[in-house]
């Protein structure tokens, strides 16, 4: 039953992420159909200097905007996966796979993670890589919120985020600092969360068996 929640969370993300990624699209196709539309007329000196002053709103289109919707999905995002894991804690409490109750307080990836293993005998070895990818995605959580999606070089984990960001796909560094979340990074963060709450209900569910 837990499962079947994920998936109709995990589809609700999707649904939000395709309906942001289209609407971009619509209205950049839109503009270009005001532009086209509006120079028909113009002599090429007022066409190349309204073309200059609606460049700006192309560049919003491409560079600013895009990123800044693809950083506050993932950061909502974040936030349900975290919110789930700490459901699977009381799961595990409920059914009584652990003996001891979770704190309400304790809602945290780091609080979740210990609790999983020390209470619910869901041993480090067996999920390791996956805490390791989220805590990864932890601390790309952090910057976007903290540090408006830029690195600071004098982070003592800015070389480890590095790191993070060269074995991730669909991410990048602009300018030495800036973090571009581009299209296709949402999807593999979801169903990378996808994978691992089932994977972690069903280790549960065998425990509780």
């Amino acid at each position: 039953m837990f499962n079947h929640s994920i998936d109709m969370e995990i589809g609700f993300f999707e649904n939000l992420i395709s309906i942001l990624e289209s609407g971009l699209k619509k209205a950049k196709k839109d503009l270009e159909g005001v532009v086209d539309k509006s120079v028909k007329n113009m002599t090429e000196d007022q066409k190349a200097e309204y073309l200059d002053v609606i460049s700006d709103e192309f560049w919003e289109l491409d560079d600013v905007t895009p990123p800044l919707m693809r950083q506050a999905v993932f950061v909502a995002g974040y936030s349900w996966i975290e919110s789930a894991l700490h459901k699977l804690c009381w799961r595990a409490y409920r059914d009584k796979v652990s003996i001891v109750e979770p704190k309400a307080q304790e809602i945290y990836i780091h609080d979740s993670q210990k609790y999983l293993e020390t209470k619910a005998g869901l041993t480090q070895s067996e999920l390791a890589c996956k805490w390791d990818t989220l805590h990864g995605y932890r601390m790309f959580r952090n910057i976007m919120v903290h540090n408006e999606g830029h690195l600071k070089e004098d982070d003592k984990k800015c070389e480890e985020v590095k790191c993070f960001i060269g074995r991730t796909s669909h991410v990048s560094i602009k300018n030495s600092k800036e973090i571009v979340i581009e299209w296709g990074f949402n999807q593999d963060f979801l169903e990378f969360a996808q994978q691992m709450l089932h994977d972690i209900t069903n280790r549960l569910l065998k425990k509780k068996s």
